[in-house]
């Protein structure tokens, strides 16, 4: 049994264009029902200059990083503080989690007064702050993101 090519090319190409099709269907569902969508970022200037500059070191400890020192929770010489936004945050981390590959460096970083870094487990206490905190996990009791300001 064979092939006719232009026939496989051109049933090849519909079904390309398909997949192409419900994509981005599913894309402009997705994008019309993300509760974040209306969110501005900060500009990246000031960490694409980092980067052209190549690694510098921590103001605290001296070591060797490209854009934040993971030890001492602090951005390099070359990426200035004050073009850093602001949040409020606390991680609890996992007590095998290596403190070079988390994430979790990165909000203390953009916030460094108002984020705390807790490893499991020392948690802090939240009882009396029902309605200002929100929890973050993955679990079956767990709610989306865009149901989220229903419940706070």
């Amino acid at each position: 049994m064979s092939l006719n090519p232009p026939i496989f090319l051109k049933r090849s190409e519909e079904n390309s264009s398909k997949f192409v099709e419900t994509k981005q269907s599913q894309t402009t569902s997705i994008a019309s029902e993300d509760p974040l969508q209306n969110l501005c970022l900060a500009s990246q200037e000031v960490l694409q200059k980092a980067q052209q500059s190549g690694r510098s070191k921590c103001l605290k400890c001296g070591g060797s990083r490209m854009f934040y020192c993971y030890t001492c929770y602090v951005p390099v010489e070359n990426v200035p503080i004050e073009q850093i936004p602001l949040v409020k945050i606390d991680i609890i981390k996992h007590p095998n989690e290596t403190d070079g590959k988390s994430t979790a460096i990165h909000a203390k970083l953009l916030a460094p007064e108002f984020v705390n870094i807790y490893t499991y487990p020392c948690i802090p206490e939240y009882e009396e702050k029902d309605h200002e905190v929100a929890l973050i996990f993955p679990g079956p009791q767990s709610i989306s993101i865009k149901d989220i300001s229903f419940h706070l």
